[in-house]
């Protein structure tokens, strides 16, 4: 998904956490109620 959405954005895992927050506000990327990090495997997994 990452080829045909982030043609001219950065390559790197924080593009995922970008793209999924501004499609999903919403949602919470964090993967326990005590991470302070979003996750980009979560994120990935929004986005797919």
């Amino acid at each position: 998904w990452k080829k045909a959405i982030c043609r001219d954005m950065p390559k790197g895992k924080d593009v995922s956490i970008l793209i999924a927050k501004r499609l999903w506000p919403n949602v919470s990327l964090h993967p326990t109620d005590r991470s302070k990090k979003d996750s980009d495997g979560m994120a990935d997994a929004l986005c797919i």
